[in-house]
């Protein structure tokens, strides 16, 4: 999922913000920076929640970078408690972004004697 569209116009609202009042950003970043986690978090849980009630799941779990966040994690534990959801959260030492996985398994192929092309083309599995 991409934030994108929430991301950009926080930026630009810090940024014109900052130039009309030098002291804005030490007064009120942590209290936009906390909206903006707030906002995100919420958009995420209300997208698992419609997720799981259309498919009938009563396990869910989080996964990739984003399951280090401790708001996150609090978030949808009280979410999977209100559900009836049985949560499964790795420890931290297992939220890895996607980017560091990616290179790990390329590293671990590549050591193995694994090469592709460079005018290969991808594709999902």
């Amino acid at each position: 999922m991409r934030f994108s569209g929430i991301k950009t116009p926080f930026a630009n609202l810090v940024r014109m913000a900052a130039a009309k009042e030098p002291d804005f950003i030490a007064r009120e970043l942590p209290h936009l920076c906390a909206s903006l986690q707030n906002r995100i978090v919420r958009s995420l849980l209300s997208k698992l929640r419609m997720a799981a009630l259309a498919h009938d799941v009563k396990e869910v779990g989080l996964a990739g970078g984003v399951s280090a966040n401790s708001h996150l994690r609090a978030e949808a534990a009280a979410l999977a408690a209100r559900e009836g959801w049985r949560l499964h959260v790795p420890p931290l030492a297992y939220c890895t972004d996607n980017a560091a996985m990616i290179a790990m398994a390329g590293d671990l192929l590549y050591r193995a004697g694994h090469r592709t092309a460079m005018d290969a083309v991808p594709f999902a599995r």
